[in-house]
């Protein structure tokens, strides 16, 4: 568990150097939809498969972009400069994550509670949010049918903290150690 501002609690190392590492070669599965844009391009399709052939290279597209954002996001994670940091109810913006989280939790047929109180913290708004998102959206696509999962809001004399629980399936204890290398 970290505290909002990423400092371990019980003596557990926090991640560092988050940036993507160069990709050398592409993917196989854009090099299948350049080849599949390529032959929509010369007219060697059917007409009847245009669409599967469109619908595939679109789909892979939005991933490449999704990409990019992950990669300039943990590139400017590394930069450091400093974030437009503001006051923000870190209890507000967690409850106002989870209602679009519902519809994901609801097709993965898990609950989701959240619980504690309102407290002020000085934070990117922006970063605090996608963490949140990214944590919860795990919980749940990596929970059980019937499962829950709890985000907790709290104070104690160490700090505010952020904690998202579930009882789905886990990381392997053998796993623990390596949580935090990248891309693991």
């Amino acid at each position: 568990i970290f505290n909002v501002l990423g400092n371990p609690i019980d003596n557990q190392p926090a991640p560092t150097n988050v940036t993507y590492e160069p990709i050398h070669r592409p993917a196989p599965e854009f090099v299948e939809q350049a080849t599949e844009a390529e032959l929509l391009e010369t007219g060697l399709v059917k007409p009847e498969d245009s669409g599967r052939f469109i619908g595939n290279i679109r789909k892979e597209a939005s991933r490449l972009v999704h990409l990019i954002n992950d990669i300039i996001r943990l590139s400017e994670l590394d930069s450091e400069t400093i974030e437009n940091y503001e006051k923000i109810d870190l209890y507000e913006l967690v409850k106002d994550a989870l209602g679009p989280l519902n519809v994901n939790a609801s097709k993965y047929e898990v609950s989701l509670y959240l619980h504690g109180e309102s407290q002020i913290i000085d934070a990117s708004k922006e970063r605090i949010l996608d963490l949140v998102v990214n944590l919860v959206d795990n919980a749940i696509r990596y929970n059980k049918k019937d499962g829950r999962v709890d985000v907790t809001v709290s104070k104690d004399n160490k700090g505010i903290y952020l904690s998202v629980k579930d009882n789905g399936i886990g990381i392997p204890e053998k796993y623990h150690e390596r949580i935090f290398e990248r891309f693991y």
